[in-house]
């Protein structure tokens, strides 16, 4: 195990310029169209007048991201966006309520409400028109700059973009995705199935550990799958017990609820997540080839599960198999966390606190003439550092320095002296920084990402063995390189190293003993700030 903390003021740093190509994840159309997701092309996007191009994203072409007060109560400013909106054959429409059992689950409803909400665009005054957030948001900021809206309202207001996970993974036709750079791969997504003959690394009880809770690390991914390693309790449904997975019915209600609720009305293709589990491996069971990211949150918790086994990981399903989520159900999982995290600190017994957050997914941005670019998903990282909650993130596998968002804001400032975001690249085994790995001056530290090894569902796709033949007693064959049925595969990315320096930040919050037990705030922040202090004098 190691880590490399790069120099203050080596040559990524000291340059000023930061790469924006145009390259993105390599999406392909199917995936696209299945979330009613739009590239955004700065050669092809419209503009208002004096308006720099974007830069190149990908977003749901259905929803605008507005914040809950432009949408009801005294601030509501829904007619005069669709006044500005009018011109381009748009309305803008209020998400539907959320259902009463979500309403029924304090929490959930109270982080709901306060998110921003995916407003579903529609045509309208009867002419056909291609429904596009991008045009509408452009449109929306024309109208601030000229006086005819508030432009501070205005500047609120934004893209739903998809976070891709950053595994390395192929596409489809088995070619490799670009910028994938000699990784190691089989089948069509990157994963070795392979044997493990190590029983689970064992876990202390709370009394031999001499604390009151454990340090939780909160996974936003694929969800949790089955495994011997893995154990796992769903909190909305039991009496609140040690295992090392906690799932939460009642916070995946709520997530579900918010994009059923900006989707129903939108009639665009929408992608609705059901539950905690982490599924389906197949999602189209006639070709049979699993999906590029089933199993990417189970291989995070098993990585967790190796390092920090007396931690506890919290599961919340933000991302599809697919390797896509959607702002909104990231920034909606974010504030349910913050919002228990909180309530514990003001003394609620109910509340389980989070001390870490990973986030192996992210996004590369517009851009935004407003200045606030990224502004939710900074916001709600800001409340989570100001509760003395660590957060890490995927520095992302593009080979590039461009900005991939949330990583990128670990230039920001928190309360207790640990980065905002601890941005996370990818080294080999050699302790080499990993060639597809991102690298630029807000890339905090490198971790292990590269042919790792983890747990894995059950699964098999259609992909055979090379070779078959029979044997004397019993079949002989080639690997097969898409039947885990061991429940173990090798992995590479950042998504992988950022779950490894997470894990390590937890050992170090355990590592300060009945301090862990402290509610407060200002003991959190405390917590957060020496458990980073003291990863860095250990490996820099």
């Amino acid at each position: 195990m190691r880590l490399y903390f790069p120099p203050s003021d080596g040559p990524a740093q000291r340059s000023g310029a930061v790469a924006r190509p145009t390259a993105l994840p390599a999406i392909p159309d199917s995936v696209l169209d299945r979330h009613g997701a739009r590239v955004l092309r700065p050669a092809e996007a419209v503009r208002a007048s004096g308006a720099p191009a974007p830069a190149s994203t990908v977003y749901r072409s259905g929803v605008l991201l507005v914040p809950q007060d432009l949408l009801t109560g005294e601030r509501a400013a829904l007619a005069a966006f669709n006044a500005a909106l009018a011109g381009e054959g748009f309305t803008l429409l209020a998400p539907e309520s959320v259902p009463g059992a979500v309403r029924g689950h304090a929490a959930s409803a109270g982080a709901l409400a306060a998110s921003h909400r995916a407003a579903p665009l529609a045509a309208a005054g009867g002419q056909p028109v291609a429904v596009d957030a991008w045009r509408a948001l452009t449109a929306l900021r024309a109208a601030g700059q000229r006086g005819d809206l508030d432009a501070s309202a205005a500047g609120r207001v934004r893209l739903d973009h998809l976070l891709v996970g950053a595994n390395i993974a192929t596409q489809g036709s088995g070619d490799p995705e670009p910028l994938t750079l000699g990784t190691p791969q089989a089948a069509l997504s990157g994963r070795i199935p392979v044997g493990v003959m190590l029983p689970a690394p064992p876990r202390r009880t709370l009394a031999q550990l001499g604390v009151g809770r454990r340090p939780v690390v909160a996974v936003l991914d694929t969800g949790y799958a089955p495994h011997p390693w893995l154990d796992v309790v769903d909190r909305s449904a039991a009496v609140p017990a040690d295992e090392f997975v906690v799932v939460d019915s009642a916070a995946q209600a709520a997530i579900q609820a918010g994009t059923v609720a900006g989707a129903t009305r939108s009639g665009m293709p929408t992608e609705i997540l059901d539950g905690y589990l982490d599924q389906p491996a197949v999602a189209q069971p006639l070709v049979g080839e699993l999906d590029s990211h089933a199993g990417h949150g189970t291989f995070i918790a098993g990585l967790i599960r190796q390092i920090a086994p007396d931690a506890q990981v919290r599961a919340i399903r933000v991302m599809h198999p697919d390797g896509v989520a959607y702002e909104s159900d990231v920034l909606l999982a974010l504030a349910l966390i913050a919002d228990e995290t909180r309530r514990a600190q003001q003394g609620d017994a109910t509340a389980r606190p989070v001390d870490v957050v990973c986030l192996s997914l992210g996004y590369f941005d517009e851009g935004d003439p407003t200045g606030q670019a990224t502004g939710q998903l900074a916001a709600a990282i800001d409340t989570l550092t100001g509760l003395g909650v660590l957060v890490v993130a995927a520095a992302g596998n593009h080979a590039t320095g461009r900005e991939f968002y949330p990583a990128a804001l670990s230039t920001r400032p928190s309360p207790g002296g640990f980065p905002a975001v601890v941005s996370v690249g990818a080294l080999n085994p050699n302790g080499s920084i990993a060639r597809f790995s991102n690298e630029a001056p807000w890339v905090t530290l490198y971790a292990p990402g590269v042919a790792l090894m983890s747990t894995f569902p059950a699964v098999a796709g259609s992909v055979n063995p090379a070779e078959t033949v029979n044997g004397a007693s019993r079949r002989r064959e080639s690997l097969d390189p898409d039947d885990f049925g061991a429940g173990f595969a090798l992995w590479s990315g950042t998504s992988f190293a950022a779950p490894v320096a997470a894990a390590m930040l937890a050992n170090l919050i355990l590592g300060q003993g009945t301090a862990l037990d402290e509610r407060d705030g200002p003991a959190a922040i405390r917590r957060a700030g020496q458990a980073w202090d003291a990863l860095q004098k250990e490996w820099q």
